[in-house]
């Protein structure tokens, strides 16, 4: 029988524990500066109990999805995080909230965009020792830019992180591989861009390919916090496209007529779960027809209509 909670330093076993986990557990192996933690499988108070005495408060909650972080699917913004945390009920509830995403919303919707099984996903929770960071961001260890590859830093002092889409983010490129960083006015510290560099080509070297690196850095030292696959690196903007134009074809008999003031302008960075709800606002059913029909307004084009597109991060209305 398996334990409820493993340590992060014996998660060995993807499947068991989560993307998330597995790849901390391989930094760890790595010898990479990783908080201390634990990867919780099923709920267990008593295991709850034995983890707040043995890490160092404050603490974060995190998820970790048997399908995430691997080199189709991230989960980027789908699965949470609650930090910091202070108490020991404090932890309970938030590894209650974690175990309680396998039945959320935009989970289920995720999936279904992506056809993906519901009762194939399995949802973990991690809690690790929570670092307060004077500067924390993310880390692409090789991107192509323009023919070129470099590694990418973003970072923010924000205590949510780049991620949170709060605060200024300053970004730095270098080339890939470049030693020496000469001068580079983005406010972040020479010496943390330094320590940075150093991890990416060790971090890409010890996973054999690009990642998508999330740090903290606490003023003295890089926690590494979080490391994936870049999803998106072998994909180029034209064949996004093809395959988007593709995927409208099949999917009506005559495409819709796209243009990027025709619907939703702003929002650059709609979710499959957007899409859905507009899809049924627009629908036969949804709040539209309702509203039209008690003007009096035949609905009748509405019904078994695809009406609502999402292309490329954007949503559009069939004319």
């Amino acid at each position: 029988m398996a334990p409820s909670c493993i340590p992060l330093a014996l998660a060995n076993d993807a499947s068991l524990v989560g993307g998330k986990a597995f790849n901390l557990y391989r930094l760890i192996q790595g010898g990479f500066n990783v908080p201390k933690g634990f990867v919780c499988i099923k709920k267990d108070t008593n295991a709850e109990t034995v983890i707040y005495n043995q890490l160092k408060a404050p603490l974060i909650v995190r998820s970790s999805a048997n399908l995430e972080d691997g080199n189709l699917l991230s989960f980027a913004g789908i699965l949470e995080s609650f930090s910091p945390i202070h108490t020991q009920s404090e932890l309970h509830a938030h590894i209650q909230k974690i175990f309680a995403l396998k039945e959320s919303i935009k989970l289920s919707e995720y999936l279904r965009y992506y056809n993906i099984e519901e009762n194939s996903v399995n949802i973990n929770c991690i809690v690790q020792e929570w670092k307060k960071s004077q500067w924390s961001g993310v880390m692409f260890t090789t991107r192509k830019i323009s023919g070129s590859q470099v590694c990418i830093i973003e970072a923010t002092k924000r205590a949510g992180g780049v991620v949170s889409g709060e605060g200024e983010v300053v970004q730095v490129i270098i080339p890939h591989g470049k030693e020496h960083i000469g001068s580079v006015e983005s406010g972040l510290p020479e010496n943390l861009i330094k320590l940075l560099l150093d991890i990416s080509v060790k971090v890409e070297s010890h996973f054999k390919e690009p990642q998508d690196v999330e740090w903290v850095w606490d003023g003295e030292e890089v926690y590494i916090v979080q490391a994936r696959p870049i999803t998106e690196q072998a994909i180029e903007v034209g064949s996004l496209i093809d395959e988007e134009i593709y995927r409208l074809n099949t999917s009506v008999l005559k495409p819709p007529l796209l243009d990027q003031n025709q619907f939703a302008d702003g929002m650059v960075t709609a979710t499959p779960l957007t899409a859905s709800l507009f899809a049924v606002f627009f629908g036969n059913n949804g709040s539209l027809a309702r509203v039209l029909r008690k003007f009096g307004v035949n609905t009748k084009a509405l019904e078994n209509q695809n009406l609502v597109f999402y292309v490329c991060g954007r949503l559009y209305l069939k004319p």
